[in-house]
């Protein structure tokens, strides 16, 4: 596939030379996906500029492996290119929606490290750092390092943080924050960046103390001073991350119970509830990113089967945002997350909005954990929406036939995983399982237990 590429490439950069002489080409490869050509016949012209896409830097720094990965890739680059440097890297963040103030306020700081590592390999003109998600204030002094790192990779990072600490909060708080940054950084080197965990669970006591550093720096704090102004934008974060980690730490994992259809039982697959709906008990919701917070929207959820393949029902009580102009993902939309049996060896995605717009993915994660698949597709799917103008209702039905499985006993048990995205003002996401603001969380989805009949 890398030489299919390279001699795309070779011969598309060659054309653009000859018909457009002083026109460059841009090419943005994504380290887990396009790999450079290793057949010298596919050498690179040099009207070629790079902007490689590395899902390392600058989150996993001093992670020797992860590094040895990444470092290949861009060698590979630079050979193709006849021993050019890279002109550009792509930086990513850790994601907002992870939930994790844990780690969104320390990787920043790694930017001019991740720069120095590359070495020979990169150029000196280009990084672009992806805030995946906001440039938060609260996190000012990762950020500010992130920038300085851009612009000077050799910046002393650690003296710039550290000085800081009591101009800004006074000695007494300063020297209680400083602390709390250092517990802070510690932990992500240790929970974080050796692990393949996306939001790593920190021990009980990590999080006590770091409680306890935030409440002794506010205690010591002058209440109308500007100091303390200072303080409550720092600390924003903090109670929500504390809470969520404590909740995942006490996180059982939810279990429902589909009500299997009588052979007097219908579901037409319209968008209308049948009149079954009314005996289906519904599925609980609950912020999937761990706080304690209950939706304030919350959508009716409700699964059934038959021999056939599970129903669903899922009741919106407020007006979506259904613009024919965006993509699904832009809308309102539900998302349908189920795996069959509980091995957790793959997983089958749903998507729809309410103009019915549909999106359907795969992955496989045994024997061999496979990127997501969004082109699969499953055609005895059905869907059908309804939209009021007090919300939206979406009714499905998912064949076992196109999930690759039998259909299932009575008492037999998947994963399951439904969220809801309200894209319409204000804004909410919810979800059946506490996934951790990732829905491809699969070891953290509900079980879905079938039930017998007349239960």
């Amino acid at each position: 596939q890398r030489n299919v590429y390279g001699r795309f490439l070779q011969y598309f950069a060659t054309r653009v030379k000859e018909e457009f002489p002083g026109l460059r080409v841009a090419f943005m490869p994504y380290q887990g996906g396009t790999y450079a050509p290793t057949d010298p016949r596919w050498k690179l012209p040099d009207n070629i500029d790079l902007r490689v896409c590395t899902h390392i830097f600058p989150r996993a720094p001093r992670n020797p492996k992860k590094i040895a990965k990444t470092m290949q890739c861009l060698k590979e680059w630079y050979e193709a290119t006849g021993n050019r440097p890279i002109d550009s890297l792509w930086f990513y963040h850790i994601p907002a929606e992870s939930g994790s103030p844990f780690l969104r306020a320390i990787a920043a700081q790694f930017v001019g490290e991740s720069i120095n590592v590359c070495g020979k390999l990169l150029g000196r003109t280009n990084i672009f750092f992806d805030q995946y998600g906001g440039l938060e204030f609260y996190y000012y002094y990762a950020n500010y390092a992130g920038v300085r790192g851009m612009w000077n990779p050799g910046f002393n990072v650690d003296a710039a943080i550290a000085e800081h600490w009591e101009p800004f909060y006074g000695k007494e708080a300063g020297a209680y924050l400083k602390q709390f940054h250092k517990v802070l950084f510690d932990s992500y080197m240790k929970y974080f960046v050796p692990q393949k965990e996306r939001n790593p669970l920190y021990p009980v006591t990590v999080i006590n103390e770091l409680e306890s550093l935030l409440k002794k720096a506010e205690s010591s704090i002058p209440p109308d001073s500007i100091e303390m102004k200072r303080f409550r934008v720092f600390a924003f974060p903090w109670k929500k991350a504390f809470e969520s980690q404590r909740n995942r730490h006490a996180y059982a994992r939810p279990l429902y119970g589909a009500h299997q259809l009588l052979s007097t039982e219908k579901i037409t697959v319209d968008g209308k509830p049948d009149e079954v709906w009314n005996r289906v008990k519904s599925m609980p919701t609950l912020d999937p990113r761990g706080s304690s917070e209950k939706p304030e929207y919350p959508s009716d959820i409700k699964l059934a089967w038959d021999k056939k393949g599970i129903y669903g029902l899922v009741v919106s009580p407020d007006p979506p945002l259904a613009d024919e102009n965006k993509s699904i993902w832009n809308n309102s939309n539900v998302e349908i997350f189920v795996s069959p049996g509980t091995k957790k060896e793959d997983y089958f995605h749903y998507a729809v909005d309410p103009f019915n717009k549909r999106h359907s993915g795969t992955k496989q994660l045994v024997p061999v954990d496979k990127p997501y698949n969004g082109y699969w597709k499953s055609p005895g799917f059905q869907s059908a929406v309804d939209t009021t103008e007090k919300g939206w209702t979406l009714e499905f039905f998912i064949p076992y036939e196109d999930l690759k499985v039998k259909s299932p006993r009575a008492y037999d048990t998947w994963m399951v995983n439904i969220v809801t995205n309200k894209n319409s003002e204000p804004k909410e996401y919810s979800s059946t399982a506490m996934t951790l603001g990732n829905n491809h969380n699969l070891p953290m989805y509900g079980l879905l237990k079938f039930l017998g009949k007349g239960e």
